[in-house]
């Protein structure tokens, strides 16, 4: 049972990463782009996926992993960017010319590719790791939290990504059914554009750092 101590230091967590997820990025995009073309397990499998990339990421910032050697903070960056490219033109040519990796193909596959490329898509980004050891340090100094607090406190902001993008896919999933197909793929091609510029634009700063 937790104390009312670690309670309040949970609900702080969860309030602020709920704020984080308001700032939309290309793995949400991604995961909504999952819901309109595959079914709900592949949308379960995906925001599984993103949860425990985000609860890795956390602990690991906890631990001052962050504080990782420059070059291997370029080459995560590098490949993370190149997978934003290449999901991005994926979502982007698929939504054009069609698929048969839409809701017609492998159910099980879907699945699988849903969670292992929302995996790779969250884990391989290490600005999310730099900002959490940031903000961890930031609130251990504000409130004097030990070690921890710092893992309650990374408990609830993870806690918020299950919550908030499980919550926009599903209601996504439900609504698809009664969406015009030309809505759904502009929706798409918004998405595909908005990650393969990220990935571009990441990949860029990555070659010039």
């Amino acid at each position: 049972m937790m104390s009312g101590k670690y309670f309040g230091i949970y609900k702080q967590g969860i309030v602020f990463g709920l704020f984080l997820q308001l700032a939309i990025g290309p793995v949400f995009l991604y995961i909504i782009n999952i819901a309109l073309d595959k079914t709900i397990y592949a949308v379960f499998a995906s925001v599984l996926a993103v949860t425990l990339a985000d609860f890795s990421l956390i602990a690991f910032s906890v631990l001052g992993i962050g504080a990782l050697s420059g070059k291997i903070k370029k080459k995560i960056a590098m490949i993370g960017s190149l997978i934003l490219v290449f999901f991005g033109s994926k979502i982007l040519l698929e939504s054009l010319f069609g698929s048969e990796s839409k809701m017609s193909g492998n159910v099980h596959s879907s699945i699988i590719s849903g969670f292992f490329s929302v995996l790779a898509l969250t884990i391989t980004n290490p600005q999310t790791i730099i900002f959490f050891t940031g903000v961890f340090a930031a609130k251990a100094a504000e409130y004097d939290y030990v070690k921890r607090d710092l893992y309650v406190f990374g408990l609830g902001v993870g806690s918020a990504t299950p919550v908030f993008i499980g919550t926009c896919a599903l209601i996504m999933s439900i609504l698809k059914e009664d969406m015009p197909s030309l809505l759904i793929q502009t929706m798409n091609v918004i998405a595909g554009l908005f990650i393969l510029g990220h990935g571009a634009v990441r990949l860029k700063k990555s070659f010039n750092a």
